[in-house]
């Protein structure tokens, strides 16, 4: 562990501090919307189930996939409380990948653990590569996962966005995300703080 000092030092340099919301969703209120934006009903773009042949092919013809992520992929297939999926585009090439977790989430990148009720789930560590992008790919994955959720019971949502990312925010609220609690990461202490909203 790093000495106190220096820490205490880099809380004053810029982006010592990560601001983010945890956002919810009803998933039956998504149910009756139309395709999303972008993407044509019938085009033929899926969410395929993570598998180790898929995975090498991705990683076989997608250079934005990075060793480090391959590998978490490659660990998840077939894993009890986390699904992965890759995203395949219409014609048929491999444009990114997107997760639902099922129970509590430790997410060691952003030092914050999500604890889910018995009718949650966690819209989680989505990507569409940059040369998929543009395409209505990222909200047709939260609409498609929003599906496969609700097949399994799943009511309500749950996804935890940085306050900067304003493309995963304008995808997210396709399906109608509510803030729920503000988030604080103190990067240089790795510590993760939570602000319930004020009810009005």
């Amino acid at each position: 562990m790093q000495p106190l000092l220096p820490r205490l030092r880099a809380l004053r340099r810029p982006g010592s501090y990560w601001h983010l919301h945890r956002y919810v969703l009803d998933l039956d209120a998504d149910a009756a919307a139309g395709p999303p934006p972008g993407v044509t009903a019938g085009a033929g773009p899926a969410l395929v189930p993570v598998n180790q042949a898929d995975l090498d092919e991705m990683r076989a013809t997608c250079p934005d996939l990075t060793d480090r992520k391959y590998d978490q992929l490659r660990e998840r297939i077939g894993a009890a409380d986390i699904t992965a999926y890759l995203i395949r585009d219409a014609d048929g090439s491999w444009a990114g990948y997107c997760h639902l977790a099922y129970r509590r989430f430790v997410d060691h990148y952003l030092s914050h653990v999500v604890r889910l009720r018995r009718h949650e789930v966690l819209f989680v560590d989505d990507q569409v590569f940059p040369s998929h992008r543009r395409r209505g790919l990222h909200v047709y994955s939260i609409r498609r996962r929003c599906e496969l959720a609700r097949e399994r019971g799943m009511r309500t949502g749950v996804v935890v966005i940085n306050d900067r990312n304003a493309a995963s925010i304008a995808s997210y609220r396709h399906v109608g995300i509510r803030p729920a609690r503000r988030l604080v990461l103190v990067r240089p202490f790795r510590v993760m703080i939570q602000i319930p909203r004020r009810r009005r």
